[in-house]
């Protein structure tokens, strides 16, 4: 094994993808044929003409003009992988405060603080997670009881931010309780108010501009930020691991629900989750999971089990599986997923909970499926996609393949020879 191929299974980096997989060259439909097709919906893998027809996916087998074929003959077709939940493109070193844009300090509830403000689309973490196989991602602030608004990145070489906001981001864990007199109560009393303030903002917003109302505790940016909270128009994705808090959160969605509010609640971190498993499914609340941390890290996940993810599945919940919200994880989203099939999760699942159930869940629902009318973004791979040794042999972002360059390969192919 020569030096550059080492470094490449060691750095997750790829060759450059075979000149045979370039697509034809005019306008027209054509097809990737004799790969291993995983669509992502469930389906076990099978054997069948990916069609592709400008940016979206053309019907599976699908006819195609003479010499429109490309040859994928032992090779693997995944779609495009969906993170849920990052920071990609918000720092570049954590160490340095400058190049840091997840939080702001000094206040605990922010819902208008927003991800798409900070992002940085010339981040050097960007490509690498593309060739890691992501090529869709929801950008998550951090810190603080309501962090703000998170959004959807496409991870195509000039990266885009969708208009709209993707999710609101909350945090209920060790770090939050501190804001809030370290206590759980000191966290629902300041979640409460929010609620409260916003109900009144709502019902006599005339009021409160003319001045009228009595003081609010929260500004009228960030409530209406949050209103779409309220009205089950913007997830609300909160980071808890305890069981007990998880079914707080669960009654906390039961108690608007009987006032009329409609609360579309996401849980993420989830160490505990399968303790309530159960109630989860029934509410059909997802569940953000990281395989590769579930360990009792803190007494809020003294419980923590490493099958968890097939525990959710098992019982019904929506899964998702993320790199957890670190830039430089993003790549490892696919060694995640492999990590639970490694603990019992059935492999057709866990490529749904990377790319079909994110993408429903943040409305990318013309991604993460491999299906007709799709947006065309899939990868090509040299073996199972959920092996650690498997590298992306093409990538392919509304269409058109990637070059799979990136700030690890150049440097391997910088120093492999000093």
């Amino acid at each position: 094994m020569n030096a550059l191929v080492l470094y490449s299974l060691i750095a997750g980096a790829a060759p450059a993808p075979a000149p045979s997989l370039v697509p034809p060259a005019g306008p027209g439909a054509w097809a990737l044929t004799g790969a291993t097709v995983l669509t992502g919906d469930g389906q076990p893998a099978q054997k069948i003409n990916l069609v592709v027809s400008g940016d979206r996916l053309g019907k599976p087998n699908g006819a195609v003009a003479a010499g429109r074929t490309v040859e994928a003959n032992g090779l693997f077709i995944t779609p495009g992988f969906v993170e849920a939940r990052t920071q990609i493109g918000l720092f570049e070193v954590s160490a340095e405060r400058s190049t840091v844009d997840i939080y702001l300090e000094g206040t605990s509830v922010r819902p208008a603080f927003r991800a798409r403000d900070g992002f940085n689309p010339t981040s050097t973490h960007l490509a690498i997670a593309r060739n890691g196989g992501v090529t869709s991602a929801v950008l998550s602030p951090e810190g603080g009881l309501v962090s703000g608004t998170g959004v959807v990145l496409t991870l195509s070489p000039e990266p885009s931010l969708r208009d709209t906001e993707a999710a609101m981001f909350a945090d209920v864990t060790d770090g939050v309780r501190a804001q809030h007199g370290q206590s759980r109560g000191g966290v629902w009393l300041a979640w409460r108010r929010l609620v409260d303030d916003a109900g009144v903002y709502r019902t006599n917003r005339r009021g409160y501009e003319q001045g009228n109302l009595a003081p609010l505790a929260t500004s009228r940016l960030h409530l209406e930020a949050f209103l779409p909270v309220l009205q089950g128009r913007l997830p609300l994705v909160v980071t808890a691991d305890k069981a007990s808090d998880i079914e707080a959160w669960l009654r906390a969605r039961e108690e608007l629900a009987a006032q009329g509010d409609k609360l579309d609640l996401v849980i993420a971190s989830g160490a505990e989750a399968w303790r309530v498993a159960d109630r989860l499914a029934a509410a059909q609340v997802p569940v953000i999971l990281t395989p590769s941390a579930q360990d009792p890290h803190s007494f809020d996940a003294l419980y923590a089990r490493d099958d968890a993810a097939t525990l959710l599945h098992q019982a019904g919940v929506p899964l998702i599986i993320s790199s957890a919200t670190w830039a430089n994880n993003v790549r490892r989203i696919r060694h995640e997923a492999g990590l639970a099939v490694a603990h019992g999760l059935p492999p057709e699942a866990a490529l749904a909970a990377i790319s079909k159930t994110p993408a429903e869940r943040f409305g990318l629902d013309d991604r993460g499926v491999l299906a007709a009318g799709r947006r065309a973004d899939f990868v090509v791979w040299d073996g199972d996609p959920f092996e650690v040794t498997t590298r992306p042999v093409a990538v392919f972002v509304g269409g058109t393949p990637v070059p799979l360059v990136d700030r690890q390969r150049a440097l391997g192919k910088k120093y492999m020879n000093r």
